[in-house]
């Protein structure tokens, strides 16, 4: 930009020069041929005008002389020219002139004139000239007038310059600033010019933009470097101090603070600018501001933490699950031949285990769980009315909800998990006056707001807020609260389950949490539910049937735990089932094949090395397409949907108890009854594909 400028400047000063000499020789000239003679002096005066004629060409000049007495007026060759004649092609007058003008210009050019002729002074004018192809010319009109003795303007003499080459390159200059300026402001990036001998520094827009600086200010060094950060400014100034001219200043990452206090992420990078003579003439630089790059690689970064954490939480959940499974299967044995105080303290910390492993697989996203769209303010309303019991009277909470919120697609039970782990958490936090406030919202998002984990979608979400007022958290502490097994409490205050299992919960609805926090101050925690506006789907109510003991009927058994096998075996066997017991999905097959029409049900686990439960049920129902299934596990990837219902059957979380697994079977068997020996309902074996 600032060579465009100079070269500007030049261009017209030179311009300046020629009109100013053209005028200068017009005068001359004119004069001249007032006082002509006979003989050798008419063939100098012809040369002098052929040579102004050509200087008038070269330079794009041309000239006119207007008598105003007289009311005549001379066009120079080259002002037919611009005006877009040959010169003589038609005759010059005022009229002429004034109509080959922009008419939207043409009123202020004759304002000139006339003021010019009313007070001698012809000022400089700027305009367009239409010619006769429809072309467009800008020109540029100066003058001097001639006075009589009585100081009044009896000839103008004065020159057009033909500037449009200049004015398409300074427009074209002007659109490649302004490119440039908006190019910054899309990339968050500003540039700087600085001269290390006059210390003269120049800021672009984008560069005042991002260190809040108004445009209006002149931008220094000094004030550059006030801005940045303290932690960073001794980094800065040290390698700043050890480039030597012409050496560029290498890539550097550091925040600046704004005077509004705003901490800006910027990276800067500075190279050496060489003069014409090969000398470096200063230094410039580009400063990026990387603000939201950071801020979403930080994001990105605990997404994948969380992400990784998750697995991990839901690994380890699954195999306890299993284990807890087998304990409290064996207890519930015991406890039928003998009753002991031990055992039930043992079934008891079952119990307890079994929830916390909900809380895990809550977090990991891997729990199976029923999503209903259910009305958000009903469910919370409750939610707080059970809360308020179980945090004491002396804690001042409150609810309020917006009318009108839409439906919010979660399992109830977790919702109310949510509000009581956030309204437990926000009453240990808070002071002995504290105050807890329960919120819903309905809220329209553009873009993922700051500090939503996961990062959101744009669109409608209900959002379920908690606020308290109480001791808060430092930042280090705020950035580790989804994080399973985390937890400031005293030991045996606290799992450190709580946030991750809302994370968990939120995420797997599509949405995300933030929490906010400053110590002293209080901590404000906000779920986003995506919204719908269908109508809620209300809960059936629970149907306990009683359970009815097998009658013989033969049962395909699979898990790939021995343990929850034998034990799976046992209780089956004591109910009167004939059991096939199974440790894969191939051996299941085989099994099948050698009694095709004798199994009245496939209870199988889910997850299994090989083929899982989902594909073992598909490739059973390819023969067999009336065989009831009923699923076992403690968590799933690929949880039965809608689509699939009629493949996937029914499912029971691990843990369970004996009673459970025998009720759940005695409903699958009702509600799926083995349709056997009818012909075209199970092709033959032999003719099913088995690719």
């Amino acid at each position: 930009m600032t060579d465009a400028s100079g070269e500007r400047e030049e261009a017209e000063e030179e311009l300046e020069r020629i009109r100013a000499r053209a005028l200068e020789l017009e005068v001359i000239v004119r004069g001249a041929h007032d006082h002509v003679t006979p003989g050798p002096v008419a063939f100098g005066l012809e040369a002098r005008e052929r040579l102004l004629s050509e200087a008038e060409q070269i330079a794009h000049v041309g000239s006119f002389a207007w008598d105003v007495v007289a009311g005549t007026i001379h066009w120079s060759d080259e002002l037919y020219r611009i005006l877009g004649y040959q010169p003589g092609a038609i005759v010059p007058t005022t009229e002429a002139f004034f109509a080959a003008i922009e008419e939207a210009d043409r009123p202020r050019v004759q304002e000139v004139a006339g003021r010019g002729v009313a007070t001698g002074v012809a000022d400089s004018v700027d305009f367009r000239v239409v010619r006769p192809d429809g072309t467009r010319r800008h020109v540029q009109m100066s003058g001097s007038a001639l006075l009589d003795s009585e100081r009044r303007a009896t000839r103008f003499v004065g020159a057009i310059i033909d500037q449009t080459e200049r004015v398409v390159v300074e427009a074209e200059i002007r659109r490649r600033e302004e490119v440039l300026r908006m190019a910054q402001r899309i990339g968050r990036a500003g540039s700087f010019e600085w001269n290390p001998v006059t210390q003269a520094t120049t800021w672009s827009e984008g560069l005042h933009e991002i260190c809040g600086i108004p445009a209006t200010q002149q931008g220094s060094q000094e004030l550059y470097f006030s801005l940045v950060h303290p932690d960073d400014v001794g980094r800065l100034v040290s390698v700043a101090s050890k480039i030597g001219p012409g050496e560029p200043v290498p890539p550097m990452e550091y925040r600046l603070i704004r005077p509004d206090g705003v901490v800006v992420d910027v990276y800067a990078e500075a190279s050496p600018m060489v003069g014409p003579n090969g000398e470096p003439s200063g230094v410039v630089g580009t400063v990026l501001d990387i603000t939201h790059r950071k801020r979403l690689e930080t994001q990105l970064l605990q997404s994948q933490k969380m992400e990784a954490l998750g697995r991990l939480a839901g690994g380890v959940a699954h195999d306890f699950n299993n284990l807890l499974t087998v304990i409290g299967l064996h207890v519930d044995v015991l406890r039928r031949k003998t009753d002991g105080h031990e055992l039930t303290e043992v079934a008891h910390a079952v119990d307890r285990a079994a929830a916390l492993t909900r809380q895990l697989l809550a977090f990991s996203r891997q729990g199976v769980f029923e999503h209903r769209r259910i009305d958000p303010a009903a469910t919370i309303c409750d939610s707080v009315r059970m809360v308020r019991r179980i945090v004491g009277d002396d804690v001042d909470l409150s609810f309020a909800a917006e009318t009108d919120l839409g439906a919010v697609e979660v399992d109830s039970t977790q919702l109310e998990q949510i509000v009581m782990n956030l309204v437990v958490n926000a009453r240990d936090a808070r002071r002995a006056d504290g105050h807890v406030a329960v919120t819903l919202a309905a809220v329209h998002v553009a873009e993922s707001p700051l500090g939503v984990e996961p990062p959101i979608e744009p669109g409608h979400y209900v959002v379920l807020g908690v606020d308290d007022d109480g001791i808060g958290m430092d930042e280090d502490v705020r950035a580790r609260a989804f994080e399973p097994f985390f937890t400031t409490k005293s030991a045996g205050s606290g799992t450190g389950l709580g946030l991750a299992m809302v994370f968990g919960i939120v995420r797997n609805c599509r949405g995300g949490v933030s929490v906010s926090s400053a110590k002293n101050v209080g901590t404000t925690v906000r779920a986003y539910f995506p919204r719908f506006e269908t109508d809620v789907v209300a809960s059936e109510p629970v149907r306990r049937d009683a359970v009815e003991a097998g009658a013989g009927q033969r049962i395909l058994l699979v898990d790939d735990n021995t343990a929850i096998l034998r034990i799976l075996t046992t209780v089956l066997d004591g109910a009167g089932y004939r059991v096939d017991a199974a440790s894969s999905g191939e051996a299941a097959l085989a099994l099948f094949d050698l009694h095709p029409d004798d199994f009245s049900l496939i209870v199988t686990d889910v997850v299994m090395p090989g083929m899982g439960g989902v594909e073992l049920v598909r490739t059973l129902r390819a023969r067999d397409a009336t065989l009831p299934a009923l699923y076992i596990s403690g968590f799933s990837k690929e949880s039965p949907a809608d689509e699939e219902a009629a493949a996937c059957g029914s499912l029971l979380r691990k843990p369970f108890l004996p009673a459970d697994l025998l009720e759940r079977i005695a409903q699958v068997v009702r509600s799926e009854p083995r349709v056997s020996g009818v012909e075209g309902v199970r092709p033959a074996a032999d003719s099913v594909d088995q690719g």
